[in-house]
C-alpha cells in the first residue's frame, strides 16, 4: 500500500490511496487533492504501477519512432511513384505492393519481369530500406511479448476495440504478412495523414495498430483488470 503524506493533516497508510490516484499523482508530479486530507503527496509508490509507468513511457518512445520511419518511408514511396508514372506508366495504377523479407523488398501484385525491375529500384533507396528496418525493428520491440512487455489489453484504432496484445516470433510474421502500402492505407484510416498534419507519436500508433492487427495472438483472450494498463491479467477460461 502506497503511503502518503498530507500537508494538511496527519500522515497515514491509507486503503484509500487506491491505483487511480496513485495513477492520477504521478501525473501530477506526485501530488493530489484529497477531499479528507487536503494536499497529499505520494512519498512511495507501489511497484506495480512504477512498473506500469516504465511500460507507458517506453510504448509512447515506441510510437514516435515507428510514425519517424513511416514519414520517411511516405517521403522516398512518393519519389518512387513518381518515377514509375513517368517511366512506367504502364504499371502506375497496378495494386502493387511489398513487403520487407530479410532485409530486402519484395514485389506482389505484378507479373515476375516487373516485380524484379520494380524491387531493383525500392531496394536501391537507402533511405526507404533503411526506414523500414527501422519500423520493423520497433515494431518487434513494441509488440514482442516479453518481461518488460507482458501480455495485455489495449485499444487498436484500426478495429476500435479492446485487444489481445500477446505475440511471439513478430519479426517473422511481419516479413510474412506486413504489406507496406497496406499498411499506409490502414494508418491513413485510422488518423487520415493527408487531411491533417500528425505528430510523430499519432502516425506510430496508427501504423503499431496496423502491425499488432497482422499479428497472430498466441493466448486466448486476456482479460482486462484493474488500470488500463495493469500489470495483473487473467486468461478466460474458454
Amino acid at each position: 500500500m502506497a503511503r502518503t503524506a498530507s500537508q494538511q493533516g496527519p500522515t497515514i497508510d491509507s486503503p484509500e490511496v487506491i491505483a487511480a490516484r496513485v495513477a492520477k499523482a504521478v501525473a501530477n508530479g506526485g501530488t493530489y487533492e484529497d477531499p479528507a486530507l487536503g494536499s497529499v503527496t505520494i512519498t512511495e509508490i507501489p511497484e506495480p504501477l512504477i512498473t506500469q509507468r516504465a511500460f507507458v513511457e517506453r510504448q509512447i518512445g515506441y510510437n514516435k519512432d515507428a510514425g519517424r520511419s513511416m514519414n520517411i518511408m511516405e517521403k522516398e514511396l512518393g519519389k518512387i511513384s513518381a518515377m514509375i508514372a513517368k517511366r512506367r506508366p504502364d504499371i502506375a495504377g497496378s495494386q502493387w505492393d511489398f513487403k520487407l523479407v530479410a532485409g530486402k523488398f519484395k514485389v506482389s501484385g505484378l507479373d515476375e519481369d516487373d516485380a524484379k525491375w520494380l524491387e531493383g529500384k525500392l531496394n536501391a533507396n537507402d533511405k526507404l530500406v533503411d526506414a523500414a528496418k527501422s519500423f520493423i525493428t520497433t515494431a518487434v520491440a513494441a509488440l514482442e511479448t516479453t518481461e518488460q512487455t507482458p501480455a495485455h489489453v489495449d485499444y487498436n484504432y484500426l478495429t476500435r476495440r479492446m485487444e489481445t496484445y500477446d505475440f511471439s516470433k513478430v519479426a517473422d510474421q511481419l516479413s510474412e504478412k506486413l504489406y507496406f502500402r497496406e499498411m499506409f492505407r490502414d494508418a491513413d484510416s485510422i488518423f487520415d495523414s493527408k487531411r491533417i498534419a500528425l505528430e510523430d507519436g499519432s502516425r506510430g500508433t496508427a501504423g503499431l495498430n496496423v502491425a499488432a492487427n497482422r499479428l497472430t495472438v498466441n493466448s486466448a483472450p486476456i482479460e482486462r483488470m484493474g488500470a488500463f494498463y495493469s500489470t495483473r491479467y487473467v486468461t478466460s477460461q474458454t
